[in-house]
């Protein structure tokens, strides 16, 4: 999988609290998005969050605006279910496919936590063409001497 730094939305943001991602795509800058192919959105624990409570969720939204700041015509284009925070361990990545309609010039990811506040989770966020499967390491079965 080949990371584009114009597509990355978070780079380990540490999360604490309901927070937009570090970084805004700019569809004016980025030309060519893939037209006719699917997006994907990659999330990746980097360090694993700790809730003060069990029934800590996280739900990430893209969110679509005419503006940089996010007040001019804001719209959530997808988000997911809520997350239990128990699933999310160092490493994991989840992938949400990008609906593409009603775009808007600004794109951003926003980390809504629900139910509780956390120690601080560092996240990874990306756009990406193609989902990529986690390497899976099998043990050898030789040894060697």
């Amino acid at each position: 999988m080949i990371l584009d730094q114009l597509l990355v939305f978070s780079e380990a943001q540490e999360i604490t609290f309901s927070v937009p991602s570090d970084n805004i795509v700019d569809w004016q800058d980025v030309r060519d998005i893939g037209m006719g192919e699917n997006l994907h959105i990659g999330l990746t624990i980097i360090q694993a969050p700790v809730s003060y409570e069990e029934t800590t969720t996280v739900c990430l939204k893209v969110q679509a605006a005419d503006d940089a700041e996010f007040t001019q015509n804001l719209i959530t284009l997808d988000r997911t279910g809520r997350i239990p925070f128990a699933t999310l361990h160092t490493g994991k990545t989840l992938f949400l496919r990008l609906q593409r309609g009603a775009a808007r010039r600004y794109l951003r990811l926003y980390y809504e936590i629900e139910k509780g506040l956390l120690s601080v989770g560092q996240f990874s966020a990306y756009m990406v063409l193609d989902v990529q499967d986690a390497p899976v390491y099998y043990p050898s079965g030789f040894t060697v001497e």
